[in-house]
């Protein structure tokens, strides 16, 4: 080993010797630990929300397939939006569901309401609004309606 090399050695004994650095890693440790634990946290909070979001839409458009098809009324949208949110499972999911409709002769809207799963007890989580509508479908003469 050269000269060089024995005086890189002494001068990290010396430097750890010298106590300066002692601890240094636990208390990075102890600042950036919380700040990843609340980026992980807030990251999956985020991913519960979008799926409970996807899954209240794809209940407003299940209701208003059921509503705008052949002799489909609003109200067994309705049904058919809670029973889809039910099956695809709006207790773990989407809770406290609400659904609720408005028609016209032409269209057909339902809205689904409800909150998202949380990791936070004590706290309902993000409230939760998807509406889908549909033309109404029906039967026209070819001269006029």
């Amino acid at each position: 080993m050269g000269r060089t090399g024995r005086r890189v050695r002494r001068r990290w004994r010396r430097r750890r010797a010298d106590g300066r650095e002692r601890g240094a890693a636990t208390l990075e440790i102890a600042i950036v630990f919380p700040i990843v634990l609340l980026i992980t946290f807030g990251v999956i909070e985020g991913a519960l929300w979008y799926h409970a979001r996807n899954v209240a839409l794809a209940a407003a458009e299940e209701g208003v397939r059921a509503a705008t098809g052949d002799g489909g009324t609003p109200g067994a949208g309705v049904e058919e939006a809670r029973d889809f949110a039910l099956r695809a499972g709006a207790d773990d999911t989407l809770s406290a569901v609400t659904v609720s409709s408005t028609s016209t002769p032409s269209e057909v809207s339902i809205t689904v309401t409800g909150h998202s799963l949380t990791l936070f007890p004590g706290w309902s989580g993000h409230e939760v609004t998807q509406t889908a509508s549909g033309p109404v479908e029906r039967f026209t003469s070819p001269d006029g309606p």
